[in-house]
């Protein structure tokens, strides 16, 4: 266990992520909830905010406590300004994630005077979203994908995963039928296909 102790004149500033919901299911509201605060004993100056949205979350409104917020890419900066002793500003962030799988939502704060406690400016939240099931069956030389029949999902599809994955809607010329549910796919032997559902 580590314990820090407060230096004469520094700031304690800290942040506390909390999500509204650990798990949820793809297109549904997610409220992410940061806030930062000063511990003290003194005040904290020049403070800003930081927050790395998950890629696949979609951000539909901001709301801050005060301050204003600058957004590039994922990446939320927040300039909060002078934090006196015992104040705090809190960001909230309502919107969806499009897609299945586990997210992680980053804040940290920092300010100009030296920090009594580094250990407290970071935190994360991370949200479960279960995917909904695929089924991939054959159907004589053709692949055969089936999912939920629910008209809000759409079938993604990538001849590769990690960093080089493009995900797209259509695959042509390998897709040779597409309905709401069902796919079927003319897969050339020796390619790979990867699919995932996403919520548009």
């Amino acid at each position: 266990m580590i314990t820090t102790r407060p230096r004469p004149n520094s700031a304690d500033l800290a942040v506390l992520a909390t999500p509204a919901l650990a798990n949820t299911i793809i297109g549904s509201s997610v409220t992410l909830t940061v806030v930062a605060t000063n511990g003290g004993p003194a005040d904290a100056t020049g403070v800003v905010l930081t927050n790395l949205l998950p890629t696949g979350f979609y951000l539909a409104s901001v709301q801050l406590s005060r301050g204003d917020y600058v957004r590039t890419g994922n990446i939320l900066t927040v300039n909060v300004g002078a934090l006196t002793k015992g104040d705090f500003v809190s960001l909230t962030l309502d919107g969806s994630l499009t897609y299945g799988g586990r997210f992680t939502n980053v804040a940290g704060v920092y300010g100009v005077e030296a920090d009594s406690n580094p250990l407290n400016n970071v935190g994360s939240q991370v949200l479960v979203v279960p995917a909904p099931s695929l089924s991939i069956g054959r159907m004589n030389t053709n692949l055969v994908v089936m999912w939920p029949n629910l008209s809000t999902y759409q079938l993604q599809v990538s001849p590769y995963l990690g960093a080089a994955a493009v995900w797209r809607l259509s695959t042509l010329p390998y897709q040779i039928f597409d309905s709401q549910n069902m796919a079927i796919f003319g897969v050339p032997q020796g390619s790979n296909l990867f699919f995932r559902l996403v919520k548009p």
